[in-house]
């Protein structure tokens, strides 16, 4: 009996010898593949900081303004004159009114007015009382100038 639980023995401790081996093997690949992706990160930070510099470089002023005259009459740019700069007033509005082509806003127009709809109840009709009338959104853009804001 003894020799039977020798032999169990030894091979469980065999067993436990391969199952540490493997675990070891493996962390020890994982571990060189870490190595080496950290190696890429290194590269690619070193290839952004490189491309950085780079871009720096070809976004100078005084070169843009070097090739601009290098190539001034391909190019046919010319400066900003001051009769092109305008005020916000004489920039037209966008969105404010109604679109061209909706048959709602036609059908709503041609009658001039909306139908009011009127819910019939059995109930009194409650006394109002004065609430305090609720500030407007500004429509146009000179209501936002004139406010300094949109205010609700």
């Amino acid at each position: 009996m003894l020799k039977t639980f020798d032999i169990l023995m030894i091979m469980i401790m065999v067993s436990a010898a391969a199952v540490t081996y493997r675990i070891k093997a493996t962390s020890e690949e994982q571990l060189r593949q870490v190595h080496k992706l950290e190696r890429q990160i290194a590269n690619e930070e070193d290839s952004i900081d490189l491309l950085k510099a780079d871009w720096s470089l070809l976004t100078q002023p005084s070169r843009i303004e070097k090739l601009v005259k290098a190539h001034d009459s391909e190019l046919g740019l010319v400066a900003t004159d001051s009769r092109q700069v305008t005020d916000l007033r004489a920039v037209p509005e966008k969105g404010l009114g109604t679109p061209a082509g909706d048959p709602i806003a036609d059908a709503i127009n041609a009658d001039g007015k909306v139908a009011d709809s009127k819910v019939v109840t059995d109930k009194k009709p409650k006394k109002d009382k004065k609430k305090p009338a609720l500030e407007t959104a500004p429509t146009t853009i000179d209501d936002v100038i004139e406010t300094g804001g949109i205010e609700q």
